[in-house]
């Protein structure tokens, strides 16, 4: 039985307006059919009768107030902003219309054409104003704009809206203590099409500060200060297969880096003493990502003393993270490289780097990491070629946990600066040849934990010296190769069977294929020799087919008599 009472709990406004987007299309598509019917018979130059016609009128009569209903009905239960008025107005004179042409054509009256036409010129600006709510101002011409922006953009241009907005960007630090405009271009690249000035999903708009701060139906989607509480942030942060994830999967999805700049703009937000990363263009369009100006950093920007440091030979101290889009282009360079860059937490910016499948030159390394060295907590350079820059760059990494320089092609490694590598716990050197003093070297790093050391050239004596040196430490590796196995399998050992010895017995066989008997042991009628079967070293004949199935159901309940008895 069918719980009738639910139809007494279903709010029926709102689920007639949810068909509009359904019905609309009815008068729409109707009246551009009897426009093309009219039109057809203007030029050939007919006057009889059309059935086709009558039917079209009706239906567009019939269609059209249940298309305009059910979008007032909208309008009144779902919030869409600025211009559903206008759409609204447009589409109920839309009605009248459509109710006049009917009405003219039912008539004869002279009138009917002038109203059609009046119907199909009011049907463009309603149904652009209808299509504007849903998909947005720039719906029809985005994709023409868009190749019109990217025949005159920087190919080389990067960023997290460099692709979006497909513009020639420079980059600059300036305190714009907690603009909107810092975050503008993100919600209006991924949010405004369904959460702006004209449409409103939940309630919710996100075009401008007031209405960000004010939240939807739900409640506030902003906490400030505090981006890990706020609903925006969490939503962002969501898996995408998550129902609850925004954007829809469908839509274009942010970067991870440009969702870590939004909540690092929230977390100023009500802190004094923010700062923001300002991008424009060549045409002076503005588009910023705010960052709080506590940073994490590697070491404090050199500035006034740049000279002074690039007079010296000590290699340069990895800068200042500079921002979200710098870490973001740098990351894509690295990418385009080969180099295989990976976030190791969905809370943190933990990155893992492997150049395992890249081609560089020997010093590059400070050059490629500069930007996101404050980030690496694995590096994995094996089998790249490595100057002794290179390896004094790696210790001043402040987060660096494991290293991997498997194989380096230099023959005798000087890993002497690593000493200084302040939270190395796992560095793998295997295949490695190492220079005089590695036993030292490798002594002298106070967070290791782990220490992979085959074939890199150190002899037993040298392994039980890092051992006494560093009891807690775990040593992989020797001298002579790998450990002897715990256990061995022995050879396998093929052999001849002696088949003859080994046969299994004989089948005992019937020295005749005729039956033992000539009546039926099921029906009691004469045996048929086709019909037979070997039971207990005896061929048992039938009548039929049939009788051998019943025999074999039971073959205790018959009993089978010998020939002649």
């Amino acid at each position: 039985m069918i719980d009738l009472s639910i139809f007494e709990s279903v709010d029926w406004a709102a689920a007639v307006a949810r068909l509009h987007p359904v019905v609309l299309h009815l008068p729409v598509g109707l009246l551009v059919a009897l426009a093309c019917v009219e039109l057809w018979r203007l030029v050939r130059r007919r006057r009889e009768p059309d059935g086709s016609r009558a039917v079209l009128v009706f239906l567009l009569a019939v269609t059209a107030p249940m298309a305009a209903v059910s979008g007032w009905l909208l309008h009144e239960t779902e919030s869409y902003g600025a211009g559903v008025e206008w759409h609204e107005y447009l589409g109920i004179a839309l009605m009248v219309l459509c109710l006049g042409t009917g009405l003219a054509f039912w008539r004869g009256s002279r009138g009917y054409a002038w109203l059609l036409a009046l119907s199909v010129g009011l049907l463009l600006p309603t149904a652009h104003l209808g299509g504007s709510l849903t998909h947005g101002d720039d719906f029809l011409t985005e994709p023409w704009t868009e190749a019109l922006e990217g025949a005159d953009a920087d190919p080389q241009a990067s960023g997290p809206l460099a692709d979006s907005l497909a513009t020639d960007c420079w980059i600059e630090v300036a305190p714009v203590s907690h603009d909107f405009d810092a975050v503008a271009p993100f919600f209006d690249s991924y949010c405004t099409r369904c959460h702006g000035e004209r449409k409103q999903k939940g309630g919710l708009a996100l075009h401008d500060m007031a209405s960000l701060l004010a939240g939807g139906e739900d409640g506030p989607v902003v906490l400030a200060g505090d981006p890990a509480g706020s609903p925006l942030v969490r939503h962002l942060r969501l898996p995408l297969e998550d129902d609850d994830h925004m954007p829809p999967a469908e839509k274009a999805q942010p970067t991870a880096q440009e969702i870590e700049a939004v909540a690092a703009w929230i977390g100023t937000l009500g802190a004094p003493g923010a700062e923001a990363v300002v991008t424009g263009d060549a045409d002076g369009r503005a588009a910023a990502l705010a960052v709080p100006t506590a940073a994490p950093s590697i070491a404090e920007p050199q500035v006034a003393e740049s000279t002074s440091a690039a007079s010296t030979d000590e290699p340069a101290t990895p800068s200042i993270e500079p921002n979200a889009i710098e870490r973001s282009a740098s990351i894509r360079n690295l990418r385009e490289l080969l180099v295989h860059v990976e976030g190791l937490g969905r809370d943190s910016d933990d990155l893992a780097v492997d150049f395992t499948a890249a081609t560089i030159e020997p010093g590059q390394i400070a050059e490629l990491l500069d930007s996101i060295a404050s980030s690496v907590v694995e590096l994995n350079l094996s089998a790249t070629p490595l100057a002794p820059a290179d390896l004094e760059y790696l210790a001043r990494i402040p987060r660096l946990e494991r290293l991997d320089l498997r194989r380096s092609p230099d023959p005798s490694t000087d890993i002497g600066p690593l000493a200084n590598c302040p939270a190395l716990t796992l560095l793998n050197l295997s295949g490695t040849g190492l220079a005089p003093g590695a036993v030292d070297s490798v002594a002298s790093i106070a967070s290791l934990e782990t220490a992979y050391l085959w074939g890199c050239g150190l002899d037993e004596s040298e392994l039980q010296r890092l051992a006494a040196l560093r009891p807690a430490v775990r040593i992989v590796g020797s001298v002579d190769g790998p450990d002897a196995p715990r256990e061995v399998e022995p050879d396998v050992v093929f052999v001849r069977a002696d088949v003859a010895a080994e046969a299994p017995p004989a089948i005992a066989s019937t020295t005749s294929l005729a039956p033992i008997n000539d009546i039926c042991p099921v029906s009691g009628t004469p045996v048929d020799p086709r019909f037979t079967i070997a039971h207990e070293g005896r061929v048992v004949g039938f009548c039929c087919s049939n009788c051998p199935k019943t025999f074999w159901d039971d073959p205790s309940r018959f009993e089978v008599l010998p020939a002649g008895n």
